[in-house]
């Protein structure tokens, strides 16, 4: 295996990141080869293990990126609307869904139906950790809610995991139908947001 400098280990790993987001979003997770992802990273296929375990590994490390740019965008949503806990849960609800269907990658993901996959294959550590950060987005602020008297007093976890599964909605919007799924959304949003806010 070849030794390589701390500098030259994360250029290889910058590229292996980029050339599989752009891969994964594109073909998916079956039809993108080791091969494809180490050629732009100028590296043996065979040295792609030195760097991931496994192409769903590397996958999860991408979402995991793509992840945090939306979390950071939850994070704002909340404290622009420190003080409005309605617009604040139903703009969290609105970024967390939309990034759903915007991001290709995400989009791509849902609709091969690859989430089996990784869950299958990763290690139940790193999913676990996935669902936590989405939480610690959203319950610090829920709690302050709670405090000042503006959301109901019920359990902050409960809620936040309650808040993430609707924001899910996109998973089954073709059970919708085009016409149907934005006014059930809406609805939906409506119904959960007003429930919590006193």
């Amino acid at each position: 295996m070849p030794q390589f400098t701390d500098d030259r280990r994360r250029e290889i790993r910058q590229s292996l990141l980029r050339t599989g987001r752009e891969r994964f979003g594109e073909y998916g997770l079956e039809e993108t080869s080791i091969a494809e992802l180490t050629d732009d990273a100028d590296i043996a296929a065979g040295t792609f293990y030195s760097f991931f375990d496994s192409k769903e590994e590397l996958l999860a490390a991408i979402l995991q990126r793509e992840a945090e740019t939306v979390y950071e965008d939850l994070r704002e949503a909340l404290r622009d609307h420190e003080d409005d806990p309605e617009t604040g849960l139903r703009q969290f609800l609105e970024i967390a869904s939309d990034s759903i269907v915007s991001n290709p990658l995400f989009q791509g993901t849902i609709d091969r139906d690859e989430r089996k996959r990784l869950r299958d294959e990763l290690d139940q550590g790193t999913l676990r950790s996935t669902r936590l950060e989405k939480r610690s987005v959203l319950i610090p602020q829920l709690k302050d809610w709670q405090r000042r008297g503006l959301i109901i007093d019920a359990d902050a976890e409960l809620i936040a995991q309650s808040l993430i599964y609707v924001s899910s909605l996109p998973l089954h919007r073709d059970e919708f139908g085009t016409d149907q799924y934005p006014m059930v959304r809406d609805f939906l949003f409506d119904l959960v947001v007003s429930s919590l806010v006193v």
